[in-house]
């Protein structure tokens, strides 16, 4: 369909015009443009090609719309540049999408003399923009460079109309022939693109590749603040292409790598979100069933806690002291209880003094808290065992500073225990110790010294169940008799709680396998704090909702049941049940207990009690 405004424009009748060859052309002006159907909704106009869902196409509007005709040099000779003068809308239609750019042999040279005059004197205009997009279709770095450098200078002033034209352009990489005018065709794009349009770029460049990619980029992207902004969106789409699996070869040539990478360095060059990506990058590390994707994930891991902990800079062996100028070293702040050997307070004073173990955790556990060997008082770090056991020795370490306040950190000291049981035991508690499930499961975890064998975690006071009632029965039973007579059934709804949160954030793969009254801290008082696991190094495969319920019942609840009878009122089960509701929620909650009801019926007998309550 041809607008009779353009046969006019054109001083034209309709019997002036011919099809032929695929072509539309005007003989007495010796002029044409390519028309030809590809397939279905595929048609050729020009240079472009454009999935057209309408039963014909229309010219008005390519004539009167810019972003269907800039850089199209073929369709442009056609109208001349009179063009310029029809325009009068720059949205793209639902019924006509741009598909790609033809290869042709296009007049680049003389081009871009045109537009480097432009360029010079700072003009913008739509035909400046046309012959940029002309030249960024060459594979000539310095001819498509100039191309994105006018758009660059186009879209510096976001409120001008042109502005939101340029902006269609940016999430179309394929205009691009060579690799780094792609590149920063790119880079231009995450600079000028709202926030709500960023998951849409990555997503259409991603499909380039990972040789997109290089270092330049990805040091170009973790250094966006909007980008840093939106790096929950980066990890919903490596989630999305995780979910891939099947599709792909050799994961390394894949922008899974890629996506790793970008986690990786926004967690070195950026401190604060360091522990959001050391998160991330766990969770894929824990995919059982992708060994490949798993190590993969573990390398990135390393590469980032090596640049942190860079970043974290060398201890000082040296500091003076402000008060009386004297010099003083770590020998001067390390104090050890007398119930420390000379081993152990060896083993302790190096990693002290020779790593950034002290300035790791506090850092972390501060949420951006950075102190040296300067900042801690002389005698200002008190060293204290907590527990020593078969496996692990436990210390407190206690740290004064001068001015950003005191510190508490727990050194685990590993003695026999495998080093993969460790490794694995670690993953857990840095995705149980964020706020995965809106609380944390275990006290916020630190970071691992394989030199040393120790990893630390921060230091929460209180005292485990089985201490809690212990203490506070041989202080005056009578009152512990009354006091956890009533507080009883909300230990248990709190401790199913946790225990079910660990058993989601494993997927539904693992279960704690001693939920015992010894591993469960639950505040009495000051419930903000949240139930907290003392150690998630037992663990066990999950088989069915039975084991799962009835183990919780039979480590949890009967050791106390049993111990203090007098805590039990009715049925403990019906503080189980809402525990696991508030867990999981009340709709994935009911369907648990739903199949938990089919199992107990398999031994009806034995669990009538058991289910009458839930029916």
């Amino acid at each position: 369909k041809i607008p009779n405004w353009f046969l006019r424009e054109r001083g034209c009748l309709s019997g002036d015009l011919k099809i032929s060859d695929n072509y539309l052309i005007i003989p007495k002006l010796e002029k044409k443009v390519k028309l030809q159907k590809i397939d279905k909704n595929n048609f050729r106009i020009g240079d472009f090609n454009f999935r057209i869902n309408k039963p014909f196409i229309d010219l008005h509007e390519f004539l009167i719309n810019p972003i269907y005709w800039l850089g199209n040099e073929e369709f442009v000779n056609f109208t001349d540049d009179t063009i310029l003068q029809w325009y009068r809308q720059n949205i793209e239609e639902e019924s006509i999408q741009f598909l790609f750019n033809n290869k042709r042999q296009l007049n680049f040279s003389q081009h871009f003399k045109q537009l480097l005059k432009i360029y010079e004197v700072e003009e913008k205009s739509l035909f400046g923009l046309h012959l940029a997009l002309i030249l960024i279709q060459s594979e000539s770095f310095e001819i498509g460079n100039l191309g994105i450098e006018y758009l660059n200078l186009l879209s510096q002033d976001e409120h001008q109309e042109i502005f939101k034209i340029v902006s269609y352009f940016l999430d179309k990489p394929i205009l691009a022939k060579n690799l780094e005018v792609r590149k920063k065709l790119f880079l231009l794009a995450i600079k000028h693109t709202k926030q709500t349009n960023i998951k849409k770029i990555f997503e259409i460049y991603l499909k380039d590749g990972y040789s997109l990619f290089d270092e330049n980029i990805i040091e170009n992207i973790v250094s966006n603040k909007k980008i840093l902004e939106s790096l929950d969106i980066l990890d919903e789409i490596l989630n999305e292409y995780v979910q891939l699996k099947f599709k792909i070869e050799n994961l390394e040539e894949t922008i899974i790598s890629t996506l790793l990478d970008l986690l990786s360095q926004a967690g070195i060059k950026h401190p604060t979100r360091y522990e959001e990506m050391r998160r991330k990058l766990v969770k894929i590390q824990l995919i059982e069933d992708w060994p490949e994707l798993s190590k993969l994930a573990q390398d990135y891991r390393t590469k980032m806690r090596k640049g942190f902990r860079k970043w974290l800079g060398v201890n000082e062996t040296v500091a003076v002291d402000i008060e009386n100028n004297e010099e003083y070293g770590w020998d001067d702040v390390l104090i050890f209880e007398e119930d420390l050997n000379d081993s152990e307070k060896i083993l302790l004073s190096k990693v002290i003094s020779s790593t950034q173990i002290i300035k790791e955790a506090v850092f972390l556990f501060s949420k951006g808290i950075l102190i040296g060997l300067n900042n801690i008082l002389p005698r200002g770090i008190w060293i204290s065992k907590i527990r020593d056991e078969e496996q692990l020795t436990l210390y407190r370490i206690s740290i004064q500073t001068r001015h950003q306040g005191s510190f508490d950190i727990i050194f685990h000291q590993n003695k026999n225990r495998n080093i993969m049981e460790i490794k694995s035991e670690v993953n857990w508690l840095i995705l149980a110790g964020s706020r995965f499930f809106v609380t944390e499961l275990v006290e916020d975890f630190g970071g691992y010294w394989d030199d040393y064998k120790i990893w630390t975690q921060k230091y929460q006071p209180g005292l485990n169940v089985e201490s809690l009632f212990s203490r506070d029965v041989k202080k005056d039973e009578q009152i512990a008799m009354e006091k956890y007579f009533y507080i009883w059934p909300f230990f248990i709804w709190n401790a199913t709680a946790a225990y079910i949160n660990f058993w989601r954030l494993t997927s539904g793969r693992m279960q704690l396998t001693n939920p015992t009254p010894d591993k469960l801290i639950i505040p009495s008082h000051d419930y903000q704090l949240g139930t907290r696991f003392t150690s998630l190094s037992d663990r066990s495969e999950f088989t069915d909702f039975s084991n799962l319920l009835f183990n919780f019942h039979d480590k949890f609840i009967k050791p106390i049941e049993s111990k203090y009878s007098w805590v039990k009122r009715d049925s403990s089960w019906k503080y189980i049940f809402p525990g696991l509701i508030n867990a999981e929620g009340e709709y994935e909650g009911v369907e648990i207990l739903s199949l938990f009801l089919l199992e107990l019926k398999n031994d009806a007998k034995k669990n009538h009690e058991i289910i009458f309550q839930l029916e």
